[in-house]
């Protein structure tokens, strides 16, 4: 029963990491669409950075901050998964502004001084996973 368990987790990790090829290194319509969803995402998280910098914390604002903070760290999982270079990609300079940009998402940020991070996320050039 163990290895049946085991043989369907991996099939549907299989599958996972095939869609997620798809979407980050493929041309269709799909993965071109999925591609700019995530560059909808950043405009729309660098515009609501913009519009709440000065707006007092307050806990609906701390909600909208975790809920994209899962989406960023479910995309960087999800790009880190299909790379060929997981170590690479996850200690080069933009793996690190990615991770630097989601904890500062996720973590209480006491007033501006990490704020200015969450901007990297929306600066960082979008690539195509190794």
């Amino acid at each position: 029963m163990a290895t049946r368990t085991a043989t369907l987790r991996h099939r549907r990790l299989t599958r996972f990491d095939s869609l997620f090829g798809e979407l980050y290194q493929g041309e269709s319509v799909r993965a071109i669409r999925f591609r700019y969803a995530f560059l909808l995402l950043d405009v729309t998280t660098l515009a609501f950075l913009v519009s709440t910098s000065f707006a007092e914390g307050n806990p609906v604002l701390e909600l909208f901050d975790g809920v994209i903070g899962l989406i960023i760290l479910a995309e960087f999982v999800a790009r880190l998964s299909v790379s060929r270079h997981r170590l690479h990609d996850l200690f080069h300079p933009l793996g690190l502004a990615d991770m630097a940009v989601i904890i500062s998402f996720l973590a209480p940020v006491s007033g501006q001084e990490l704020g200015f991070l969450r901007a990297l996320r929306a600066l960082r050039p979008h690539q195509a996973a190794h």
